[in-house]
């Protein structure tokens, strides 16, 4: 009886270990994927600012040509306005929390 207790517990434990190698596979996968998200971020980020520049330009030459009583005019100075306003609008199509449709 002793023995098959101990055999339990060793059983058990190694049960415990093989769990916690499992946790710390898929922590070290975690941390392993930092990097590559980073450059991710900092890719996306590039982009969306360069092309920010050109819609907010392309936006305002749209804006003079229409004129002032044009119904598309607010909608360009909504979401092409500034540069600001051009990174957010971007930003927010790529990611879905915008549609397409919308923006364009």
């Amino acid at each position: 009886f002793l023995k098959l207790t101990r055999a339990l517990r060793i059983a058990r434990s190694l049960k415990f270990l093989t769990a916690f190698q499992e946790i710390r596979a898929c922590c070290m996968a975690m941390i392993m994927s930092v990097k590559p998200f980073l450059g991710a971020c900092v890719i996306l980020g590039m982009w969306i600012g360069i092309t920010s520049v050109y819609y907010t330009e392309r936006a305002l030459t749209e804006r003079m040509s229409l004129g002032l009583d044009d119904p598309r005019v607010p909608d360009l100075r909504y979401y092409y306005g500034t540069l600001n306003d051009s990174a957010y609008s971007l930003f927010m199509a790529v990611t879905g929390g915008m549609d397409w449709g919308d923006v364009a």
